[in-house]
């Protein structure tokens, strides 16, 4: 009798646990969208030449505090910067970019780092 009284007790328990999972699910998705109304996104107009220009600005850009998710226009030379305003802001992000060595909206290229651009990436 208790073998059975401790197997109904865990069947118990694990049916509480199971009914519980799906609120953590709904939990998790509710704070992921509370997360992303946190980001904000700016477009910089900038130099970007060529394909290596925008591969460079992608990566480089995502390892700056904050930024969630880059995305380069080369037609539009527009660079499109998703981010965490709590970790960084638009003047941020533009200077980060000007520092790599491209012009960002009114913040001109760091020339030493424009200097030593490959040719491609240089402004014609």
């Amino acid at each position: 009798m208790k073998i059975l009284l401790k197997y109904i007790l865990q069947l118990l328990i694990f049916m509480g646990f199971a009914s519980i999972a799906p609120l953590g699910v709904i939990t998790k998705a509710v704070t992921k969208t509370i997360e992303q109304t946190k980001r904000l996104t700016i477009a910089v107009r900038s130099s970007v030449q060529c394909k290596m220009c925008v591969q460079t600005i992608e990566k480089r850009l995502l390892e700056e505090a904050g930024v969630e998710k880059v995305s380069v226009d080369l037609k539009k030379r527009i660079i499109r910067v998703e981010y965490d305003p709590e970790q960084t802001d638009s003047e941020k992000i533009k200077l980060a970019i000007a520092r790599l060595g491209y012009d960002a909206d009114d913040f001109p290229a760091n020339i030493q780092a424009y200097n030593a651009l490959p040719f491609c990436c240089k402004k014609p």
